[in-house]
């Protein structure tokens, strides 16, 4: 499964069409050059006659959206500086021939997508590592951010017997590992801003922003793992960026965080506490 960032906007500062969206449980996607083409005629080598005409931005976006999403893939919605929805991918890319679906000019939008989209309360946060693409896939470490920014009517789980299943292998075009986003939050919950090396508390920083440096370690490396198996809220430390890629220098095998810690204060990086 993955996770993607889409904007629905007639052009740059347009009018959206996420009510439309929602309204008919679609996602939406347009360009002039591939008015009336159904791109499923077509693939990544073969393309369209006009296809030239495209921007590289809007080349990868059209491509992400046609030919690399999958059903059950997840959309968080962008307008501006807000994500104001989300929802899962529920069918394959459809090429609309009954031009159903107009915008604020009735001009139609013929690329969609069938949507589950679901109750989602809009948060001001900007993830992906480029904000102008239409439609950009969506970091481990960006589903962090979003997960630690949601509401939750539900206090998360905080107590040290806290576990569940990672490491669960997913075919995408290569395998990669699951993560827990239960465990996750409550890591960051417990850590209360703080980076477990170096100390600094990042929830004092930019007005509170600068918790978006801080990201989850697992102290055993989940790709040693051959299968699936349970982790524990102790199996995890919370650290800054910083840290985080000092504990990871030697890929194959991260160096331990208290040694790490005694490094950087016989340096004189970070301050020793008593």
């Amino acid at each position: 499964m993955t996770s993607w960032r889409m904007s629905f906007r007639e052009g740059k500062g347009g009018s959206s069409l996420w009510d439309l969206c929602q309204e008919k449980r679609i996602a939406l996607f347009e360009y002039g050059p591939v008015d009336g083409v159904d791109l499923s005629n077509f693939d990544t080598v073969s393309r369209p006659p006009k296809w030239h005409l495209l921007a590289s931005s809007q080349k990868s976006s059209l491509d992400r959206f046609v030919y690399e999403m999958s059903e059950d893939d997840v959309i968080y919605v962008k307008d501006g500086t807000w994500i104001v929805g989300k929802g899962t991918v529920a069918s394959g890319y459809r090429f609309d021939r009954a031009k159903r679906f107009l915008d604020s000019n009735d001009y139609p939008w013929e690329h969609y997508r069938r949507m589950r989209w679901e109750e989602f309360e809009p948060i001001e946060v900007q993830v992906g590592a480029n904000q102008q693409p239409t439609l950009v896939p969506l970091s481990e470490e960006d589903i962090s951010i979003l997960e630690w920014h949601s509401p939750s009517d539900v206090e998360a789980p905080r107590m040290a017997n806290i576990a569940d299943i990672e490491g669960l292998r997913k075919e995408a075009i290569s395998f990669r590992l699951t993560r827990s986003p239960k465990l996750r939050k409550a890591a960051l919950d417990d850590s209360k801003g703080i980076c477990a090396v170096c100390n600094r508390d990042y929830s004092r920083l930019l007005g509170g922003s600068g918790i978006r440096a801080l990201q989850v370690h697992h102290i055993e490396l989940l790709a040693s793992r051959k299968t699936a198996s349970r982790t524990r809220l102790q199996d995890l430390v919370v650290v800054c960026a910083n840290c985080h890629l000092f504990l990871h220098l030697d890929v194959k095998k991260p160096m331990k965080v208290e040694k790490l810690k005694r490094m950087l204060q016989d340096s004189g990086y970070i301050a020793r506490v008593s």
